[in-house]
Protein backbone atom coordinates (compact mmCIF):
# COMPACT_ATOMS: atom_id res chain seq x y z
CA UNK A 1 0.00 0.00 0.00
CA UNK A 2 2.45 2.20 0.68
CA UNK A 3 4.55 1.70 -2.40
CA UNK A 4 1.22 2.12 -4.44
CA UNK A 5 0.85 5.58 -2.31
CA UNK A 6 4.29 6.32 -3.33
CA UNK A 7 3.78 5.91 -6.95
CA UNK A 8 0.79 8.07 -7.37
CA UNK A 9 2.61 10.56 -5.63
CA UNK A 10 5.57 10.37 -8.00
CA UNK A 11 2.83 10.51 -10.77
CA UNK A 12 1.14 13.27 -9.37
CA UNK A 13 4.74 15.41 -9.37
CA UNK A 14 5.47 14.70 -12.31
CA UNK A 15 2.34 15.21 -14.38
CA UNK A 16 2.87 18.83 -12.80
CA UNK A 17 5.68 19.72 -14.52
CA UNK A 18 4.65 19.10 -18.35
CA UNK A 19 1.20 20.85 -16.77
CA UNK A 20 3.07 24.02 -16.04
CA UNK A 21 5.08 24.12 -19.15
CA UNK A 22 2.27 24.08 -20.98
CA UNK A 23 1.06 27.06 -18.74
CA UNK A 24 4.27 28.83 -19.26
CA UNK A 25 4.58 28.48 -23.04
CA UNK A 26 0.83 29.10 -23.09
CA UNK A 27 1.71 32.26 -21.04
CA UNK A 28 4.47 33.12 -23.56
CA UNK A 29 2.50 32.37 -26.55
CA UNK A 30 0.07 34.91 -25.06
CA UNK A 31 2.91 37.40 -24.61
CA UNK A 32 4.31 37.11 -27.87
CA UNK A 33 0.65 37.55 -29.33
CA UNK A 34 -0.10 40.56 -27.61
CA UNK A 35 2.97 42.14 -28.78
CA UNK A 36 2.72 41.51 -32.78
CA UNK A 37 -1.06 43.22 -32.13
CA UNK A 38 1.12 46.03 -31.07
CA UNK A 39 3.70 45.55 -33.66
CA UNK A 40 0.74 45.57 -36.04
CA UNK A 41 -1.21 48.27 -34.76
CA UNK A 42 1.80 50.28 -34.68
CA UNK A 43 3.03 49.33 -38.26
CA UNK A 44 -0.05 50.48 -39.38
CA UNK A 45 -0.42 53.57 -37.94
CA UNK A 46 3.05 54.48 -39.36
CA UNK A 47 1.79 53.48 -42.34
CA UNK A 48 -1.18 55.34 -42.63
CA UNK A 49 0.64 58.51 -42.05
CA UNK A 50 3.38 57.98 -44.12
CA UNK A 51 0.69 57.65 -46.89
CA UNK A 52 -0.93 60.82 -45.77
CA UNK A 53 2.36 62.54 -45.66
CA UNK A 54 3.13 60.93 -49.32
CA UNK A 55 0.36 62.32 -50.74
CA UNK A 56 0.79 65.61 -48.64
CA UNK A 57 3.64 66.02 -50.58
CA UNK A 58 2.63 64.87 -53.63
CA UNK A 59 -0.59 67.75 -53.50
CA UNK A 60 2.13 70.09 -51.99
CA UNK A 61 4.65 69.73 -55.26
CA UNK A 62 1.36 69.87 -57.42
CA UNK A 63 0.59 72.81 -56.04
CA UNK A 64 3.96 74.82 -56.43
CA UNK A 65 3.91 73.31 -60.00
CA UNK A 66 0.69 75.83 -60.89
CA UNK A 67 1.54 78.12 -58.82
CA UNK A 68 5.15 78.62 -60.67
CA UNK A 69 3.18 78.49 -63.92
CA UNK A 70 1.10 80.85 -62.65
CA UNK A 71 3.52 82.78 -61.85
CA UNK A 72 5.41 82.71 -64.94
CA UNK A 73 2.52 83.14 -67.35
CA UNK A 74 1.63 86.11 -65.03
CA UNK A 75 4.94 87.60 -66.11
CA UNK A 76 4.81 87.09 -69.89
Amino acid sequence: MVQVQQHVCAVGKTARVPTADVMQTSARAVLVARVRVRQDVLHHAVTKAAVKLLSNQVAAKKVNAIQNKTESDCMI
